[in-house]
Order: C-alpha cells, then sequence, then structure tokens
C-alpha cells in the first residue's frame, strides 16, 4: 500500500478532546474538517468549526478524555466508537493535550478495527516527540485508514514558521489538498529540513524535558499534590478549586500556567520549561497554594 507524506502550513488541531464526526455525504466533508483548524486560538478556532460544520449538516460529538489513562483510555475509545455508527472522522491526540498521557498501541490498534466502517482516524501525533514512544505511521503504510499529523512546533521550537506534515492515502490527502491554504512558507520548510539534519535534536532535548518533569513531580510527590502521569512537555495538576483563581495568582508571581478546561475545572495546565524556570514555579506555587 503506498503512502505520501503531505507538507501542511500549520499545527492542526492538538485538541483536548475525542471527537467523532458525522455527515450525510461525508467523503468531502471529512476532508474539509481536517484543513480547518490550522491557527489561532484554540477555542475560538473549536466554535467556528462547529458552526461551520452544523451548517453544513453535520453533527459534532465531544468523548471525555480520562486524564488518568489506562483503562480510562479505553473507556474513552469504546465511547468515541458508540458515540456514532455513521461518524466520518475519529481524532485522537497521542498524548493528549493537556494531560499528556498516552493511549497505548494497544488501544489505538482496537480502535482502528472497531471504528465506524467508511471512518478515517486522524492520529495527531504532535507531542509524540517528547514520549520517545513508538510512532504509528506503520498504521498508515499497512493501508490502514488513518492519517498521522506531525509538527515542528512543539519539541523541534518552530512554532512560529507552522511547519508540519500529514501522512496518510494519497487520494486523502490529495482530496485534503483542494481545502488548503496555501504552500508552507519557504522560511519554515528551510528550517524543518535543517532541524531534522540535527540527529541528536530529538533526543537530547527529550532528556532535557524528561529529567526536568520528573524533577517537578517528584517536588508534587513531597508536597501531596495530584497530578497526571504525563510523557509529554506539559501536565495537569490538581489544586482542589478553580482553576482560574490559581492562574490569576500565579500570575501575580509573575508566573503564567496554562488554562482550565471544562472537563477538568480544578485542575491547572504545567508547561515543563527550563530547570530555572520550574524552580520559579515551584516556590511560587507553594506560596498560592499554602
Amino acid at each position: 500500500m503506498k503512502f505520501r507524506t503531505k507538507l501542511l502550513a500549520g499545527v492542526m488541531f492538538a485538541s483536548v478532546v475525542g471527537v467523532a464526526v458525522s455527515a450525510q455525504a461525508a467523503e468531502v466533508k471529512e476532508v474539509q474538517m481536517l484543513h480547518w483548524w490550522t491557527s489561532g486560538g484554540e477555542a475560538a478556532a473549536l466554535n467556528v468549526l462547529k458552526q461551520d460544520l452544523a451548517k453544513e449538516g453535520f453533527a459534532w460529538k465531544d468523548v471525555p478524555v480520562a486524564g488518568g489513562g489506562g483503562e480510562g483510555a479505553m473507556t474513552a475509545l469504546k465511547a468515541m466508537v458508540a458515540a456514532d455508527p455513521s461518524a466520518g472522522v475519529l481524532y485522537i491526540c497521542n498524548p493528549n493535550n493537556p494531560t499528556g498521557t498516552l493511549t497505548s498501541d494497544k488501544d489505538i490498534d482496537w480502535l482502528v478495527d472497531h471504528m465506524p466502517r467508511g471512518a478515517v482516524l486522524v492520529l495527531d501525533e504532535a507531542y509524540t516527540h517528547f514520549a520517545g514512544c513508538k510512532m504509528r505511521s506503520d498504521l498508515v503504510a499497512a493501508g490502514k485508514p488513518v492519517i498521522i499529523l506531525r509538527t515542528f512546533s512543539k519539541l523541534y521550537g518552530l512554532a512560529g514558521l507552522r511547519a508540519g506534515a500529514a501522512f496518510g492515502d494519497p487520494e486523502v490527502l490529495n482530496r485534503l489538498s483542494r481545502y488548503s491554504q496555501g504552500i508552507m512558507p519557504t522560511p519554515g520548510v528551510s528550517a524543518a529540513m535543517a532541524s531534522l539534519q540535527v540527529s541528536d535534536l530529538v533526543p537530547t532535548r527529550r532528556k532535557i524535558i524528561a529529567d526536568t518533569r520528573a524533577q517537578v513531580f517528584k517536588f508534587l510527590d513531597k508536597h501531596g499534590f495530584s497530578y497526571t502521569p504525563s510523557v509529554s512537555n506539559h501536565f495537569l495538576v490538581e489544586v482542589k478549586q478553580p482553576g482560574d483563581r490559581v492562574a490569576t495568582a500565579m500570575r501575580k508571581e509573575k508566573i503564567f500556567i496554562g488554562r482550565t478546561w471544562p472537563s477538568w475545572p480544578t485542575h491547572v495546565r504545567i508547561s515543563v520549561g527550563t530547570p530555572e524556570e520550574m524552580e520559579k514555579f515551584q516556590s511560587a506555587f507553594l506560596k498560592v497554594m499554602a
């Protein structure tokens, strides 16, 4: 089975929920859906996408994601499959954003084998480089109805240059191209290609993030804070109060942390920075949570 890689201008999705989309004439509509979410604020983009899909007769269904992974992840996948037997697109960000947890290869394989007939799985691997886990382009190579999304915006640090790629069946990617916003910027292509020439870039940065994350987890364990077992460059912390309140208090300490989500109103998303930055985070967090 042949497959093709296509460079895309923009980072797609990196969402917080599983999504099932269904409609009549889904063959064309689902492709349009794939290329819509390429820029702008995540919440604003999601609202625009939902509105546009509704105008075209689509049904959009969010499926909550279990923060801890494991059995909870399989429960979420089964819920996605059950959400609509006519779903045209199912979407997973792996590792998840904002939990940072992994959906296992076994669970992804199960989903591919059990999703609605004619559906396409969009597997967003934006954060996979941080995890060091197996990348699933093998699913595309095996002819499975899967599109793999990757980006240079995360571990590679090229977010401003909007460089990314999609792996999929050539016919599907050709249909996707009809909704493209244009070719990828030349600086983005050049920077992405240069990054790929640095053989130790990914493992070196992965280790720095992992070591720093482990130190922060050790700190959280010491002080009795609960958090998601992330393998990414971010994680959720349970603060047992409205997360927005904690974020506001942290800003007064000159520490900016992530926003909250409706599914986890008492959790805050923490990005893993440099060791020095995370030491400042720890001091401020203890002060705010005292």
